[in-house]
């Protein structure tokens, strides 16, 4: 993930244009297929050149987070995007959507839907041990 970031950001100089140009490679790289099955994650989904949403999604925050870029996932009913955080000139953080699966919308989000959680790896109360991807 981190010769992916590099190689794809090395022209930029800005963070939201490496941001971008992440964006760009994962949507150019890897085909959304509506699998309805396990998540496959960010490797597979690039090794095969297709995924669903989750994969992604997976694969967009593995990339940004290889370059120090924080980035998580947002659900919500039956999809996921991701968001990545940038700082504003005063350094101030700022989450922005981005939809690597569907329609191009880098920086806000076109679909008004209800965000049911923002995140991964959460620990449940029920299984304080186990990370999970989502907390149902």
């Amino acid at each position: 993930m981190r010769t992916i970031y590099n190689e794809t950001t090395s022209e930029y100089e800005s963070a939201w244009d490496k941001v971008s140009a992440i964006y760009d490679y994962v949507r150019d790289n890897v085909e959304y297929k509506d699998e309805q099955q396990s998540v496959k994650g960010a490797v597979a989904a690039l090794n095969d050149g297709y995924g669903d949403c989750e994969d992604m999604t997976s694969l967009f925050i593995a990339i940004c987070r290889a370059g120090d870029v924080p980035a998580r996932t947002v659900w919500v009913d039956g999809h996921c995007y991701p968001e990545f955080l940038l700082l504003d000139d005063e350094e101030n953080p700022h989450w922005f959507p981005c939809q690597v699966a569907g329609s191009y919308a880098f920086g806000g989000m076109p679909d008004l839907r209800i965000i049911l959680q923002k995140g991964d790896l959460f620990r449940t109360p029920e299984e304080p041990d186990l990370r999970k991807r989502y907390a149902a």
